[in-house]
């Protein structure tokens, strides 16, 4: 590994408890396989999500609690023609996320 990578690969310190972060790895590897993510609208994950152009379908309101989630998650699965169309476009969307288009964002950003 060149020397200029090792400060962006080196390990960070993990807390525990719960997280404040609303974008992890959990969504967007669901979104690569074509699992359509159903989650609150908070943080970055609506930023994640509508671009797929399902997200009134995907995201609900956090005030509206755990019942929301799973009304959404459950209108979702028993609607073949929503869960297929929804499955298709969200694995398109990580396409976006690719390793390589990523780091080329990035290098911009701190060039």
């Amino acid at each position: 590994m060149p020397p200029s990578c090792a400060r962006w690969t080196r390990p960070t310190p993990s807390r525990r408890g719960p997280s404040s972060a609303t974008f992890s790895l959990v969504p967007l590897e669901a979104i690569g396989v074509g699992t359509p993510v159903v989650a609150y609208r908070i943080g970055s994950l609506p930023a994640l999500i509508e671009p797929t152009g399902h997200g009134e379908h995907l995201i609900v309101a956090r005030d509206d609690g755990p019942a929301a989630l799973h009304k959404t998650a459950r209108t979702l699965l028993e609607g073949d023609i929503l869960y297929g169309a929804t499955t298709q476009t969200v694995y398109r969307r990580a396409a976006e996320f690719q390793p390589c288009r990523i780091a080329d964002f990035f290098s911009k950003a701190v060039s």
